[in-house]
């Protein structure tokens, strides 16, 4: 059975933050590459980690490093050209994602849960 997608506040969430993106289909392709998307996973939260780490240290300092990461976060999936193959996982995933955020494929019930669940973890654990 399909249901009808994400909980509202998750739907707000993923639409705001694709939003604020801007990211167009060029970019989305781009952002499949596997660089793009091993970057994107491995150096965002340990550079915001330090950052915040060093606050007391810096002080309103902390404000040029911070604005670096969050380019960074923005310019990634623009940073790469778009993957030579389509079948590995980073694709898939990324593939994924921007179904979910379209909302081209329903959720099955059975699913939504489990999307729910670990969507709020991660946006909990990107806040820790």
């Amino acid at each position: 059975m399909l249901g009808p997608g994400p909980p509202p506040i998750l739907d707000a969430a993923l639409r705001g933050g694709a939003g604020a993106m801007r990211m167009d289909d060029a970019t989305w392709r781009r952002h499949a590459n596997p660089w793009s998307v091993w970057t994107r996973i491995l150096t965002p939260l340990p550079l915001l980690t330090v950052v915040l780490f060093l606050r007391p240290a810096l002080a309103w300092w902390t404000l040029l490093p911070l604005a670096v990461v969050l380019a960074w976060i923005v310019w990634n999936p623009r940073a790469f050209p778009e993957p030579k193959a389509w079948d590995g996982w980073p694709q898939r995933g990324v593939l994924g994602e921007k179904a979910m955020i379209a909302h081209a494929a329903a959720v099955p019930g059975h699913h939504r849960r489990t999307m729910t669940v670990l969507t709020g973890l991660s946006a909990v654990t990107a806040v820790i």
